[in-house]
């Protein structure tokens, strides 16, 4: 009896599962078909110890599209100078949608985008 308990308790467990993995490959392919349109996600940075983490979290979540987004570019605005910006500079090789902008440099970036210079 208590066998039987348990195969249904796994049995349960795993059509839950199977349904969540189908659920996630629709949705992946459903946002990397996109729209055609162009976006960009743009993160302000405040904290310099977790910058890093949370740069290359967000990019992996843009690129996998299970997130239900689709950007085309992730603009990083630093506040802090420094290591920190040095650091995400440096990733702008890793991550190829990444840019660092300063609050001016994203300003003037938005501004030219927007047809507004």
């Amino acid at each position: 009896m208590f066998n039987q308990i348990l195969l249904v308790f796994a049995a349960v467990f795993a059509v839950i599962g199977l349904m969540t993995t189908l659920y996630a490959v629709v949705q992946s392919i459903g946002a990397r078909r996109g729209t055609g349109a162009r976006a960009e996600v743009a993160l302000f940075i405040t904290d310099s110890e977790t910058a890093e983490g949370v740069v290359r979290e967000y990019a992996a979540r843009l690129n996998s599209g299970l997130c239900g987004l689709r950007a085309d570019s992730l603009a990083v605005v630093c506040q802090s100078g420094g290591e920190t910006r040095e650091i995400l500079r440096l990733l702008e090789g890793d991550i190829s949608a990444l840019t660092v902008y300063s609050a001016e440099e994203y300003s003037r970036h938005v501004k030219a985008e927007l047809g507004i210079l």
